[in-house]
């Protein structure tokens, strides 16, 4: 399922939620009906179903609302644990589909059910989707980059057997500072991908700097990628640039200096001028005096000038060690632990910008984080990531899985001895039990992720408070139903059973909207609601090192 990985770490902690219908509540027997959202690519599970290897299910069906076409894709066994556990209990197989890449909308999803079994369906939301391949890409002033945007392909068919059109959008890349980089000359910034669905620009990089490209097309939700334009080689750019101006400071120090010498020497030479002068006639004497004084002005002008610049250098090293010292320390693979805790910012802010902006007011602080993810160490020779992803739980490897972020940050429980990490690693890497491992299609909790995005979506007023908390609560009791406890989990939620089922669970002050409804009174709850944000103000771990940011 490699192929599917581009979508996975930018989408891994936020989408979208509908909530269809109404409330009535005079004699009312109408419930609110309630639509999950899915981004292409992840995995949807048809509530109930039991995958029967006798009579295996090859299609799913899906209709989009108001239409006639129906399109086909392929079925999924999807292994779903038990709610708990218990060993006495067993995970069951149940019957998914890869979410396709379709239209923005509204879909009924069904299959044919065996002979003796009822039919079953779902609806959901499909939200497509912008990737960015890379999340940061670094270049001198100068030089071309390449930026790559592409969407989830995936193979479906109409019913009828006719092959489904390509979905190709065109997509527009924009800078938000054309000075530090843009696109080249001649570059349209609106094009159509390839056969695969990835569009490329060749980017120029002007100077040193930062610039944010954001890559939009209509009925996708965008993306946003780093170019960075580096002063020299360097891990960052921060280090890079105080890298040129120590240096550049040093020099413009030493030709302030000089040009004080020279403006003082001259100074000494008018001084005997005038001293010399009395010997002289009058005339002799001013002319003389009139063009020493006019050099010695020239030379502590050019003096002061370069002192300023010299200040101003030296304020921006003082000002660019300052900024290095309040970031964490630069880590590299080989200060990894197995056990960390890996918080990442992934490359598509705007599908999560809505829990980050609640976040962000709720904790009175940044919330830069939409993904959790643990270390496992070395295994045959390559460093590995245990992660919760919307095609279900892998383990990969620490390259792939960060390729597409724009900062990955390591959390870590001090005081543990390294038997207890490699415990914590062990377990992270079967979290389901023995035989249920990396790339098993375990679903991941898209309902919980639509409850988090609701609340920090809700506007409460007087008049609509009541209604909210009405909805919020059937929306927490069904995602209960879909996805509570170890059923189905989202990356954070991972990280935090992890650490409790070895004996380290962690301290985690939830949203205080959540605790006013008195909404987390089960552990499962509690586990369930746990974002990456509210892991990084655990007072249980510390940041020890950024593996990798601009």
């Amino acid at each position: 399922m490699r192929h599917l990985r581009p979508i996975l770490l930018p989408l891994r902690f936020a989408t979208i939620l509908a909530l269809l219908g109404s409330f009535t509540f005079v004699g009312a027997q109408k419930s609110p009906e309630i639509i999950f959202s899915y981004p292409p690519g992840a995995l949807a599970v048809f509530q109930g179903s039991i995958y029967r290897q006798d009579q295996p299910i090859r299609k799913i069906y899906l209709r989009a609302e108001g239409s006639a076409d129906v399109w086909a894709v392929d079925a999924t066994p999807v292994l779903v644990p038990p709610a708990t556990a218990d060993a006495s209990q067993k995970a069951e197989m149940a019957i998914g589909f890869l979410v396709p890449q379709l239209s923005k909308g509204r879909y009924l999803a069904w299959y044919e059910p065996p002979r003796d079994a009822a039919q079953q369906s779902m609806k959901l939301e499909i939200v497509p989707q912008l990737l960015g391949d890379v999340g940061i890409t670094r270049g001198a002033p100068g030089s071309d980059v390449e930026v790559a945007i592409r969407i989830f392909t995936s193979h479906i068919e109409r019913r009828d057997g006719v092959t489904a059109p390509a979905i190709n959008p065109e997509i527009t890349l924009s800078s938000s500072d054309p000075t530090i980089a843009n696109l080249v000359t001649g570059q349209a910034s609106t094009i159509t991908g390839n056969r695969e669905g990835t569009a490329t620009w060749r980017v120029h990089i002007h100077r040193p700097g930062i610039a944010r490209l954001v890559a939009t097309a209509k009925e996708f939700e965008p993306t946003m990628v780093f170019v960075v334009g580096m002063p020299s080689p360097a891990p960052t750019f921060l280090e890079a640039a105080l890298q040129e101006a120590e240096p550049r400071a040093r020099r413009l120090e030493a030709a302030a200096q000089e040009a004080k010498g020279l403006a003082q020497r001259a100074r000494e030479a008018l001084d005997r001028q005038q001293q010399e002068g009395a010997a002289a006639s009058a005339a002799d004497a001013n002319k003389r005096t009139r063009d020493f004084e006019a050099r010695v002005e020239a030379l502590n002008k050019a003096a002061d000038a370069k002192s300023i610049e010299a200040a101003n250098a030296r304020n921006e090293v003082v000002a660019l060690t300052t900024q290095l010292a309040a970031q964490p320390r630069r880590f590299t693979e080989a200060d990894l632990k197995p056990g960390d805790i890996l918080l990442v910012r992934g490359s598509t802010p705007f599908v999560s910008s809505s829990i980050s902006q609640f976040e962000t007011t709720e904790f009175k602080s940044e919330a830069p984080y939409s993904h959790a993810a643990i270390y496992l160490g070395q295994v045959n020779g390559s460093g590995k990531v245990a992660e919760m992803l919307l095609q279900g739980f892998y383990v990969t490897s620490l390259k792939e899985s960060i390729k597409s972020c724009l900062l990955v940050d390591v959390y870590r429980l001090e005081g543990i001895s390294d038997a207890k990490r490699d415990e914590i690693a062990r377990r992270a890497a079967q979290p389901f039990g023995p035989g249920i491992g990396s790339g098993s299609p375990i679903p991941y909790a898209v309902s919980q992720i639509n409850v988090l995005a609701y609340l920090a979506a809700m506007r409460i007023s007087l008049l609509g408070t009541f209604l909210s908390n009405v909805e919020l609560r059937a929306l927490v009791k069904l995602a209960d139903e879909f996805a509570g406890g170890r059923r189905k989990m989202i990356c954070s939620e991972l990280v935090a059973w992890i650490y409790n089922d070895v004996g380290l669970a962690l301290d985690v002050t939830h949203w205080k909207r959540f605790t006013d409804l008195n909404l987390l009174t089960t552990e499962d709850r509690r586990k369930d609601y746990t974002t990456p944000n509210m892991l990084a103000r655990s007072r249980s771990l510390h940041l020890v090192g950024r593996y990798l940011g601009p």
